[in-house]
């Protein structure tokens, strides 16, 4: 499947049976498809894997701004900085 993005990514994990941390490969599996100044949503960022999840990612870039939106369960906004 040939994927590109224009500047968004939405991030809403599978359930947990999937796995410990199931949401944290979407970052390096999909960085090489982000416009330089894309927007990514983590949605139920208030959960223990999330926050895991966004640890990850903020040490992988961390270039990333990170915005936190009141939303139930939690929603993250990040932007990839030019």
């Amino acid at each position: 499947m040939n994927l590109s993005f224009k500047g968004l990514m939405v991030v809403d994990g599978p359930p947990n049976e999937r796995g410990l941390l199931a949401s944290a490969p979407a970052m390096l599996r999909l960085e090489s498809r982000m416009a330089d100044s894309c927007v990514i949503l983590l949605h139920d960022a208030d959960r223990d894997e999330e926050r895991r999840t966004l640890e990850q990612w903020l040490q992988q870039r961390p270039s990333l701004q990170l915005q936190q939106l009141h939303c139930e369960m939690g929603l993250v906004r990040l932007q990839v900085a030019a």
